[in-house]
């Protein structure tokens, strides 16, 4: 699993972009951390830079972010083509990608709700965006990457022996692994808002009531 990004490294890459690219960027890089393609590949996706990729690495699927592509050397994508790889291009929504690559994976009937395919994906929102934050405050990633690999897979493993309290567990230490990496160059603590916009046929009286107190 391969995402083609626009940089030579998380240092480099800018963050002046408008919100297409950035959904094309955020959407190629945690669509791979869906857990039946995890669970498939047994490790977490890769990405290379999009000016000089390898042209011989084996890979089944690339996904390339439309912002990305003009970067290519000419010969790339025809090559790719050749080797019978999968090459995802100009797509921005990701429930999109995510559908593409459980068909050609015929993963169609993977068995995980949906709760828990978006616990993975913040997952893999969350990887992203705390190793960009390390490396713009120019720190040194201190993420044990085989761990969160390990944890990642242990959580599907016990969600498939339909234990969901252990599955739940072992996500949490995954994202727990992301929180001690980020204590390295920004030691505050985080906090989670929920903010919950009900409609006027969802408003239960004792709330509405409330609502209504001066």
């Amino acid at each position: 699993m391969l995402v083609i990004l626009p940089c030579y490294s998380l240092e480099s890459l800018s963050l002046e972009r408008d919100s297409s690219e950035v959904n094309q960027i955020l959407s190629a890089w945690t669509v791979f951390y869906h857990p039946a393609f995890l669970e498939k590949e047994g490790k977490l996706p890769r990405w290379e830079n999009a000016s000089c990729p390898l042209k011989e690495s084996k890979t089944d699927v690339v996904i390339i972010p439309a912002c990305c592509e003009s970067l290519l050397p000419d010969d790339w994508i025809p090559y790719k083509e050749e080797q019978g790889t999968l090459l995802i291009r100009e797509k921005e929504d990701r429930d999109e990608i995510a559908r593409i690559l459980l068909e050609h994976w015929q993963l169609t009937e993977h068995g995980f709700d949906p709760d828990f395919v978006a616990d993975f994906f913040a997952l893999g929102t969350a990887y992203f965006l705390t190793e960009i934050m390390t490396r713009q405050l120019r720190y040194m990633s201190m993420l044990d990457e085989s761990q969160l690999k390990n944890k990642a897979l242990e959580a599907i493993r016990e969600y498939r022996a339909d234990d969901r309290e252990k599955a739940r567990t072992a996500l949490q230490n995954a994202f727990e692994l992301l929180s001690q990496s980020k204590e390295y160059f920004y030691p505050g603590k985080s906090y989670l808002l929920n903010l919950l916009l009900p409609s006027e046929g969802q408003l239960g009286e004792p709330l509405r009531r409330e609502i209504e107190r001066s």
